[in-house]
């Protein structure tokens, strides 16, 4: 499947996509809500889509006060003006780009908002507020971490979470997918509702893409759930390691959060363990202590150790 199909595959979830349809009147939602991003992260985990936008739209139009750059406002023009193969070429770079990546996918999120598609104006709102979270840091892939970290890598590659992707394939998991109802021979690997859950940084900077015949190498470094998906992507705080590694400098834990590295907690898991995924029921409960211990790698000490 050549780059411009497999794009166009993924249109549907509003995570790297181009605009196909010509854009009729602003929609716009209800009476604003109060609560902050964790509370957006709440309603879009319990699959209350309507709430979520509501809370990251007006947590973004904070962030996102001041007039787009000429670039962007001539991508929506674009986009406005239904002509799809122009837009997909305008809104591409720019979400790729880290200076970019957050503000385009709000655009965009207005854009499907105002064409009457909730969950993937939504799916764009959650992911410009993710690269936000992330400090503008691009993911790097599992093949740089393992350059320092080969045990917690070869301890990693036992687990479900780094075989997550194999899931996706035809034939695999047969039986759990006739039970929901999914076709067990069908080709899942392209899918954009399971690569959100079933690889690393799916539709952010450097992270996982649909691979055309050029970067297949690229794309297995995020198949499955990888360092990354845990400790945010890397792009900066792995030269804080290099450095800690190569030069002896120390280094605190503020920095490398500052850096885009995150805590890992209970919110690692929930934003794929939650009630949109396909498994759960309305009563769905992920058991973080349980899991925490059966499907994660072994903990080895490292080398350079943070200052106090």
């Amino acid at each position: 499947m050549n780059r411009c199909i497999a794009k166009r595959n993924i249109l549907s979830a509003g995570i790297y996509c181009f605009i196909a349809v010509i854009i009729c009147g602003q929609a716009g939602l209800a009476a604003e809500e109060p609560g902050g991003y964790e509370q957006g992260l709440n309603y879009y985990e319990h699959n209350e889509i309507d709430k979520a936008t509501i809370v990251f739209k007006k947590s973004l139009a904070k962030e996102f006060a001041d007039p787009v750059t000429e670039e962007i406002q001539k991508a929506i023009d674009i986009a406005k003006s239904g002509k799809a193969e122009e837009a997909e070429k305008a809104f591409l770079p720019l979400l790729e780009n880290e200076k970019t990546a957050a503000r385009s996918r709000y655009e965009l999120g207005l854009i499907y908002e105002s064409k009457g598609e909730p969950n993937a104006a939504a799916a764009m709102f959650y992911r410009a507020q993710a690269v936000i979270a992330n400090k503008g840091a691009a993911y790097v892939g599992v093949n740089t971490c393992k350059k320092c970290h080969i045990k917690v890598y070869n301890s990693w590659k036992k687990t479900k979470m780094a075989k997550s992707f194999e899931v996706l394939k035809p034939g695999e998991n047969a039986e759990a997918k006739t039970k929901l109802k999914l076709d067990p021979q069908k080709d899942y690997t392209k899918d954009a509702k399971c690569l959100e859950c079933h690889t690393t940084g799916f539709g952010l900077p450097g992270g996982y893409k649909i691979p055309g015949k050029s970067d297949s190498e690229g794309a297995q470094d995020n198949e499955g759930i990888i360092c990354e998906s845990c400790h945010g992507p890397g792009s900066k705080y792995v030269v804080i390691y290099k450095n800690a590694m190569t030069k002896k400098q120390k280094y605190t834990l503020d920095e490398l959060y500052q850096a885009g590295q995150h805590k890992v907690d209970i919110k690692s898991c929930t934003v794929c363990h939650n009630q949109r995924n396909p498994v759960a029921g309305p009563d769905y409960h992920f058991d973080y202590e349980k899991y925490k211990a059966e499907d994660i790698h072994e903990h080895f000490p490292l080398k350079d150790q943070p200052k106090q």
